[in-house]
């Protein structure tokens, strides 16, 4: 993060696999935020500001393929006794169990990832960006993309800004009272209401119906 070698006071929390890119393969015009966003945007990561420093994390977008999600600890147990369930969203993407993801230059490589199980048979459109230029990037992607498929549930959580959890964040991985039974989502956003002298927060939660 510097400008013309000259530090810009914001530094990187890099939480996703690294990969080598070979001199003159990237070039980008524009801010700062948004050759970051770019360099996420590769693989498949989001950009998250640290809630009180000037830093940048770069998480995955899925810390696992959502039918992995049991094999991993969530980072929050919602207590049901202080959640609420405001509002779902149902949403049904393509169920594809096929990425293919291709490096745009010379130095690129080409990925063909297959979700394991499957035929491999319903492939998502085909993905394109010069930085895929490593099988591990081209690993990140796929898995991205092969995660974002099925039948969802996008459900709205209210609860307060409990002393254990503070602000829950996007990325966070939860586990909540679904009703009918205990459920796993990731968090996507957050929206905060003041009402003295409680702080609540509305946690937007992808869960997968079918997975």
């Amino acid at each position: 993060m510097t400008i013309n070698g000259v530090n810009n006071g914001w530094a990187i929390d890099y939480r996703i696999g690294d990969w080598f890119v070979p001199g003159g393969t990237w070039a980008f015009q524009g801010t700062p935020i948004a050759a970051v966003l770019d360099i996420a945007t590769a693989a498949g990561a989001i950009v998250q500001p640290h809630n009180t420093e000037p830093t940048l994390r770069i998480l995955p977008r899925y810390p696992a393929a959502p039918w992995m999600w049991h094999t991993l600890t969530p980072d929050y147990v919602l207590p049901a006794d202080v959640v609420s369930v405001e509002g779902i969203e149902w949403v049904r993407r393509p169920a594809y169990n096929r990425a293919f993801i291709y490096g745009a230059t010379g130095a690129g490589v080409r990925g063909e990832i297959t979700r394991s199980g499957t035929a491999g048979d319903y492939a998502a459109p085909m993905v394109t960006h010069p930085l895929i230029t490593h099988a591990d990037v081209a690993m990140q992607r796929g898995l991205a993309e092969l995660s974002n498929t099925g039948r969802q549930a996008h459900v709205s959580l209210r609860m307060p800004v409990l002393q254990e959890t503070g602000l829950i964040l996007p990325g966070s991985l939860v586990r909540y009272d679904g009703g009918d039974a205990m459920r796993l989502g990731l968090v996507r956003g957050i929206a905060l209401d003041e009402a003295w002298p409680t702080l609540r927060q509305t946690l937007t939660v992808e869960t997968h119906v079918e997975v």
